[in-house]
């Protein structure tokens, strides 16, 4: 429709598309990150604070995220974890 306000600026037809669609791209870029986050040389503590920016995005449960970020750790942190 030729009369809609959407068609007469860029940046009002931007904002109505991300509030339709940019929650499900963020949670999908989430959901990405956090399957390939690894601690690779870095503090737990990093890993730690990513890993919980990430969370709040996928909106995933805690039964989901716990092992989840159990697998991103390193195994000497891993061991360190069992004693």
């Amino acid at each position: 429709d030729s009369d809609d306000h959407l068609m007469h600026s860029w940046d009002e037809f931007k904002r109505s598309f991300n509030t339709v669609f940019g929650e499900i791209d963020r949670m999908r870029k989430a959901e990405d990150e956090i399957f390939s986050l690894k601690q690779n040389n870095r503090p737990v503590s990093a890993v730690v604070s990513e890993f919980q920016r990430l969370a709040l995005e996928t909106r995933m449960n805690n039964e989901a995220l716990f092992p989840l970020f159990y697998r991103k750790l390193n195994d000497e942190v891993k061991d360190e974890l069992c004693k």
